[in-house]
């Protein structure tokens, strides 16, 4: 359970702002038509060498080891490919020689009136932030608020300083988006916070006053970064690893041009300042696989649920049943393209009053952070209800088939599942009635079949699958299952 809350314009940044930057695909997308306009640019943090460049807007064409030792690509346009946001992963840091693990960004522009584009982590901000914050940005990094970021190459164009600025920002912002993935997030959720969070403090604050960095901030962009997600993040790391980076790049020396820095990163004389910025540079981060990392069911947890008996229930309001037909899922590396198929079965047996339901085919939309944004009933699926409840009349068993799709209510991410009876009073009442002719003295249990398409649960969670199942004619096939019982508090009678 979280010790904090995290702003909620977090969630609303990840799922706006994710479609305009693109956002998942694979190697080799889009058209492979040639248009024979091509397209070239560079890659600085500083150089990247073989890194990856992918045009979000033409269907997420990408070319992989792209970048050469001085980090420029050059290739052909796919056909119908004339303006997109690009989005650079991967390769090589040519003077750490570590493993870039960020993301560098470029927003959307078109691609045939330009040559020798420039992607660095001050397009990545100007991409992400408002226009306002960027120039204010901008100018507390130590530049120009007229600066044309997109031509602008700090190791050729800027001073010493500014290439050392945005190595710094670089940094600051690969840590935090490593440290956010590896709890489960999408890379292109974990980009936008991070800059957003950067954004926040720099907007008001300058990093460097007088060729001296503000080294507090360092720690105050993490912080922010913290509020904008649902769990916690090593701050105190990232923070120390930036603070010892930006000594280094210091103690070399902020004067001269950004080659000159680059000459003195690489010369002999500091190589052991070059080591001190290697090792506060982490490792790759060990991201999660496909999995859903936390499962609620009825609003409580599942150690709840794992930890009831029939002797020892879960104590519930008679208020709250109703509430016992929802699921909240939390998927780690969620696609957020490409929704995801559920069939779910619920199973309540209040003493001799049962109320089953299977729902098929729920397509669950998520957001970048892995929550349920949206849950829709397809056109041609199927719901089943059945109870031995006789008050419910012709609904104590019957199918539902929807032609045309039922989107079922979804908040903050609990998706209630007996919300397409929302679309007929005659059966939202029916579902009353059940609700109101349970009361029981001893201990109800509710059995949850979930199975995904492609996402299976993480082994943290501990929940088994059974083989095979069958509610109401419905078959689960390796299905994860969760059983759990409650008890009214206080008992009511009718």
């Amino acid at each position: 359970m979280m010790n904090h809350t995290f702003k909620l314009t977090a969630l609303a940044l990840t799922t706006s702002l994710l479609a305009a930057c693109g956002g998942g695909g694979g190697s080799g997308g889009g058209s492979s038509t040639p248009s024979g306009k091509t397209f070239s640019g560079v890659a600085v943090d500083f150089y990247l060498e073989n890194a990856t460049v992918r045009l979000d807007d033409c269907n997420n064409y990408t070319i992989t080891n792209a970048t050469d030792n001085n980090g420029k690509f050059k290739f052909t346009l796919p056909t119908g490919c004339t303006a997109s946001a690009i989005t650079i992963t991967g390769g090589i840091d040519t003077v750490t020689k570590k493993e870039f693990t960020g993301t560098l960004k470029v927003k959307s522009r078109n691609l045939e009136n330009i040559n020798n584009a420039v992607a660095s982590p001050l397009t990545t901000l100007e991409a992400i932030l408002p226009e306002e914050d960027f120039k204010e940005v901008l100018k507390n990094l130590g530049f120009l608020e007229t600066t044309d970021v997109s031509s602008f190459n700090p190791v050729t164009q800027g001073s010493a300083e500014q290439l050392a600025t945005v190595f710094l920002v670089q940094q600051l912002l690969t840590q935090i988006e490593d440290a956010i993935e590896e709890s489960g997030a999408s890379a292109d959720a974990a980009t936008l916070i991070a800059a957003e969070a950067l954004g926040e403090v720099l907007k008001n604050e300058p990093l460097i006053s007088n060729g001296v960095y503000d080294t507090s901030l360092f720690a105050d962009i993490v912080a922010e970064a913290e509020e904008l997600v649902p769990f916690t993040i090593d701050t105190t790391s990232i923070a120390n690893n930036v603070t010892a980076i930006s000594t280094a790049v210091s103690t070399v020396g902020l004067s001269g041009n950004g080659s000159a820095l680059v000459d003195a990163l690489t010369s002999p004389t500091n190589s052991a300042l070059l080591e001190v910025i290697q090792e506060s540079i982490p490792a790759a981060p060990v991201i999660p696989s496909s999995e859903f990392t936390q499962l609620e069911i009825g609003g409580r947890s599942l150690a709840e649920f794992k930890n009831s008996s029939e002797a020892t229930p879960m104590l519930l309001a008679k208020e709250e049943f109703s509430g016992i037909p929802t699921i909240n899922l939390t998927l780690a590396r969620p696609n957020v393209n490409v929704p995801e198929t559920a069939k779910i079965g619920l199973e309540v047996n209040a003493g001799p009053k049962y109320l089953n339901l299977v729902l098929d085919s729920v397509k669950i939309y998520f957001n970048g952070m892995g929550l349920a944004t949206k849950a829709v009933l397809p056109a041609g699926s199927s719901v089943k209800v059945k109870s031995n409840v006789t008050k419910l009349g012709r609904y104590n068993n019957f199918t539902l088939t929807p032609n045309a799709d039922i989107e079922l209510t979804v908040n903050n991410g609990v998706i209630d599942l007996g919300s397409f009876s929302d679309k007929s009073d005659s059966l939202q009442s029916a579902f009353n009635t059940y609700y109101n002719e349970v009361v029981t003295v001893g201990a109800a249990e509710v059995n949850t079949y979930v199975k995904l398409s492609s996402y299976t649960a993480s082994p943290n969670l501990g929940i088994n699958q059974v083989p095979s199942a069958n509610v109401l004619g419905t078959v689960f096939t390796n299905a994860y299952y969760v059983e759990g019982y409650f008890k009214f508090n206080p008992v009511t009678t009718p």
